[in-house]
């Protein structure tokens, strides 16, 4: 946000007197901010997936101009999958090694 007012106020007191065309800059200059935002945001999602050992080759990317980002659908759901197997073996765990100390006592 002071990023924001700090620039709209740059614009002002460069283009007082263009009041229109500060508008369409301020509305330019904030739309590539959002992009890089979102890019930034993106880079490190998917860097944290690789980091905890997520394959992302996985995700097919079938037209150039499209990233992972494009096919977040199918990243949500392997995500899910994985983690409902997760669960599943985890309980499977604990089952076992009640039935294993149960029958050491």
């Amino acid at each position: 946000m002071f990023i924001r007012i700090w620039y709209a106020n740059i614009l002002t007191r460069y283009y007082f007197y263009r009041p229109g065309f500060r508008a369409h800059a301020e509305r330019a200059v904030f739309t590539i901010f959002n992009f890089d935002m979102q890019a930034v945001s993106d880079a490190f999602f998917y860097d944290y997936l690789q980091s905890i050992g997520m394959d992302l080759t996985f995700i097919t990317v079938n037209i150039d101009e499209h990233d992972l980002t494009e096919y977040y659908g199918q990243t949500k759901t392997v995500i899910r999958d994985v983690f409902s197997v997760t669960k599943k073996t985890s309980h499977q765990l604990t089952e076992g090694a009640a039935q294993l100390s149960s029958k050491l006592t």
